[in-house]
């Protein structure tokens, strides 16, 4: 038994098209995911999935498993943002929510450019509209002036606690399942579940790798107190077999198309910023620069060293 990404739920998520035809989509994601997705041109009662999840009491991680899932039904926002009408976080935490309550959608302050992995360069540079192109920017070849940075570090100021909440879970997956002899002697049960491993750690909760006799289940722990484990209780099975090993496979290529759909989100929060910010300071390169470097967030480590060599190697030349 498995909780399946639904083929039937649906449409399939895509990225919003761009008020610039030179901005590249992150393309990636339109053939992954599919699930239950309502057009919507307003905010208006809806809430970010930052929101949802604090709401809830839920990772954002799980939220957005929700959203794949069918469990949870998402507004697809301008500039392909997604969202959750407060409706939907109702009936899921089966309480009502005081507009009083709501969390601020982004965080109040811009961390420094030493957290943001913005760099000055000193090397001579070239020099556009009379500033030096002198700020670089991880996982991108091209160099950006004092006007440019701005766009980009208020962007990537905007998604940086989720990216790097990103980062750590594919960390996490690289790392891949040990079953060690400790772990299924260590008596740990959940529900009469015996835990043999862990696969993820969330912000809240983790992801384990059960048993009880000869099933295995991959089963989610929430934090006790939440909206979520009051009207759902503290534990959801989210898929079973009898095969560990090849149960926690599964999980894995599903998570990673998890995070695929969360980077996607973060591209898609960080070009709005972008384009109505600064929409003279060559935006397509911004969205461009923060899009791969969201991509490469969510990919495994054996492809970041492909990518990252490839780039390296289209370093040599120009950089404008």
């Amino acid at each position: 038994m498995k909780k399946h990404f639904n083929q039937n739920l649906g449409k399939v998520i895509t990225v919003a098209e761009p008020p610039h035809p030179a901005f590249q989509p992150f393309d990636r994601i339109s053939c992954l995911l599919i699930m239950n997705i309502e057009e919507s041109a307003f905010a208006e009662n809806v809430l970010s999935v930052r929101q949802t999840a604090l709401l809830l009491g839920l990772s954002e991680f799980s939220t957005f498993t929700r959203i794949q899932t069918g469990e949870l039904t998402a507004s697809r926002l301008p500039f392909g943002i997604i969202g959750v009408p407060i409706s939907e976080v109702e009936r899921l935490s089966n309480s009502r929510i005081d507009s009083a309550l709501i969390p601020a959608e982004r965080p109040h302050t811009v961390p420094s450019d030493n957290i943001l992995g913005i760099a000055k360069d000193s090397r001579p540079t070239l020099a556009r509209k009379g500033e030096l192109l002198d700020y670089v920017v991880p996982d991108h070849f091209r160099r950006f002036t004092e006007s440019e940075i701005q766009g980009y570090r208020a962007a990537f100021g905007s998604i940086w606690e989720e990216y790097f909440e990103l980062n750590r879970i594919r960390k996490q997956l690289d790392n891949g399942l040990v079953i060690s002899s400790k772990t299924q002697d260590s008596g740990l049960e959940l529900d009469g579940w015996k835990i043999r491993s862990t696969l993820i750690n969330l912000d809240k909760g983790d992801i384990l790798l059960c048993q009880k006799g000869g099933e295995f289940a991959v089963i989610e722990r929430f934090c006790e107190g939440s909206h979520y484990v009051h009207a759902n209780g503290k534990m959801e099975i989210l898929m079973k077999g009898n095969d560990g090993r090849e149960l926690a496979a599964q999980f894995e290529v599903d998570a990673r198309h998890t995070l695929e759909f969360m980077a996607s989100n973060q591209v898609a929060t960080a070009q709005k910023v972008i384009w109505e910010q600064f929409n003279e300071d060559r935006p397509p390169q911004l969205v461009a620069a923060i899009s791969e470097r969201c991509r490469l967030a969510a990919v495994p480590a054996e492809r970041i060293s492909e990518d990252r060599k490839e780039k390296n190697s289209m370093a040599h030349g120009i950089k404008i």
